[in-house]
């Protein structure tokens, strides 16, 4: 999938004009987007990027395996650019999708968290010595969490339970689970429950 295009086209649903001016600042907009699936085998997720200029993309969403996602906490009227990846299960990326731009809509609904699994980019990255890792379980469920060097060797398990629905945090020490500090590099947190495996690349620099 590395250096592939994503091969898909992107369609906005719901789209409203430009509301009025007295709303501008508010964060009450939305806008729902919806792609063709990529087709390849080791397909993982897909991650949404959108920005206030075209190609210029200041916010990113890892949003799972899914093809439809709503974008909330946007500035009502506000014109926004819009474009999609996909990724594989080691974390190789696309290259962005066809760019599509619309206008947020007003939409009291404020979650953009779908009712999927998802494994979000850890914050910050890169990082020294902790970092914020966050999932989201769609329902109750086995789930493990694991930290992983680019060798392929187990460094951490940090959750390994049935997780209830909703998101859960976790913080990452840069420890290995004997509690030694790991060296500067580029590791992989993991998410995998019994259906799917979600992982992402971090770096943590001492």
């Amino acid at each position: 999938m590395k250096n592939k295009s994503i091969g898909i086209a992107i369609f906005l649903l719901s789209i409203l004009v430009i509301c009025s001016s007295s709303f501008a600042q508010k964060k009450h907009g939305s806008l729902t987007i919806e792609w063709d699936p990529n087709t390849e085998s080791d397909l993982a997720g897909y991650r949404v990027y959108y920005g206030e200029q075209s190609r210029a993309y200041s916010h990113q969403i890892d949003v799972g395996n899914v093809t439809r996602f709503k974008i909330a906490n946007l500035e009502e009227g506000k014109v926004y650019y819009i474009a999609v990846t996909a990724y594989d299960y080691w974390n190789n990326e696309s290259k962005f999708s066809n760019e599509v731009s619309a206008a947020a809509k007003s939409n009291s609904d404020q979650t953009n968290i779908p009712d999927v699994l998802i494994l979000f980019q850890n914050y910050p990255n890169p990082f020294n010595p902790e970092t914020l890792l966050q999932f989201n379980v769609p329902s109750e469920m086995d789930v493990s969490l694991s930290i992983w060097n680019t060798r392929g060797q187990l460094m951490k398990i940090l959750v390994h339970q049935k997780e209830s629905p909703g998101l859960h945090h976790v913080i990452w020490n840069g420890k290995d689970s004997f509690g030694r500090n790991v060296p500067s590099g580029t590791y992989f947190v993991r998410l995998k429950s019994d259906r799917y495996i979600l992982s992402q690349k971090m770096l943590l620099i001492r």
